[in-house]
């Protein structure tokens, strides 16, 4: 495909000879006499550059190039003027221009730059495409198959309760299992795009009231398991400084415990303590369980993304990453020790540092 190139000049030597260098560079080319001659042009045509001279009757090039990305914010504007100046190029290039060269210019210069601007341009466009076509199949997932999952979960659910065979009932388990996991993935990747997209507003919370949520929750995903969790409140209000979504690391930590520990009995300890560092105050969460543990090659790796298939950790990658993500944003940190040190197959501590927060700024 030919690219379209619009030139404005009120000098007709300019036009006359900027078009024909241009079209033997094999573009397609229009002439415009002054800045509304132009706009009449661009009423019934987009181009992908623009060339225009800065100071024109009517409309200067600044102005054309302005109203051009307003239809077609991928339009390349070049500014081209007979008097250059440092305050007119950072105005053109602050409203929107690729760039800036003086008259009389170098017929190379302005080939690479009118290149250069037209690589630049596919580029967006080929990143624009990528990320619509990402959106897309991100709503399918958090829609279309969520909703699937829900359906599915729902008959699963009344086929257990009607089931009387022990044998049944097993397999009944293990697919309601398998689509609760499908539907926990679709929402931590949910969580994890909310989270990326957006700056979420740190506030104070109740510390208390986040762990009581979250084990309650963690008990009620897992009653195929005997799950136990000892944790013992301060009697004192505990607050941290932290974002909405600020349950998830907890529950991502909780959910990761129960299902990697492989005996239908699972033991957690949670623990509060203070925690001070570089002069800052926190909340240290400690939330200790006994199931395979991590290997210590694996002790930072798993909170990357989407980490599978290491060793014991297989499938644990996008909840630790959200978890370290969420940590991140709120300022603290996140690490797994040995429960008992030097043995990680007896079990991991997942250590959570939180600023702490002020009941009175709430």
């Amino acid at each position: 495909m030919r690219e379209k190139i619009l030139i404005v000049d009120d000098e007709h030597s300019f036009r006359v000879t900027t078009k024909a260098i241009l079209e033997e560079e094999g573009y397609k080319v229009t002439t415009a006499e002054d800045g509304l001659a132009a706009l009449d042009i661009l009423k019934k045509q987009i181009f992908d550059v623009i060339l225009a001279d800065l100071k024109m009757p009517g409309k200067d090039g600044i102005e054309v190039i302005e109203e051009a990305k307003k239809v077609d914010p991928y339009t390349i504007g070049i500014v081209i003027t007979g008097y250059p100046s440092l305050d007119t190029a950072i105005e053109a290039i602050g409203k929107g221009c690729y760039d800036y060269m003086p008259k009389p210019y170098q017929v190379e210069d302005l080939k690479r730059i009118i290149e250069r601007g037209l690589e630049k341009n596919r580029l967006e466009q080929e990143v624009f495409l990528l990320k619509q076509i990402a959106e897309f199949y991100n709503d399918l997932m958090a829609h279309d198959i969520n909703n699937i999952n829900q359906t599915t979960m729902g008959y699963l659910n009344l086929l257990l309760e009607s089931s009387r065979s022990d044998e049944q009932k097993e397999y009944i388990e293990k697919a309601l299992s398998a689509v609760k996991r499908s539907a926990k993935l679709i929402e931590d990747v949910r969580k994890l795009k909310q989270v990326q997209e957006t700056e979420p507003e740190l506030k104070v919370m109740d510390l208390t009231a986040i762990l009581t949520e979250c084990i309650d929750s963690a008990k009620a995903s897992h009653k195929d398991k005997e799950v136990t969790i000892i944790y013992n409140p301060s009697a004192e209000s505990q607050y941290i400084l932290a974002n909405s979504l600020a349950s998830n690391i907890f529950s991502n930590i909780l959910d990761n415990a129960i299902k990697f520990t492989p005996s239908k009995k699972v033991a957690i300890d949670i623990g509060v303590d203070d925690y001070s560092r570089n002069g800052k105050e926190f909340y240290r969460i400690s939330v200790g369980d006994r199931g395979r543990g991590v290997p210590d090659e694996v002790k930072e790796a798993i909170f990357g993304r989407f980490i599978r298939g290491q060793q014991s950790i297989k499938g644990s990658g996008i909840g630790l990453y959200l978890v370290k993500t969420l940590i991140n944003r709120c300022g603290g940190e996140v690490w797994v020790e040995d429960l008992i040190k030097g043995d990680y197959t007896q079990g991991s501590v997942f250590n959570v540092i939180v600023p702490k927060g002020r009941a009175e700024i709430r």
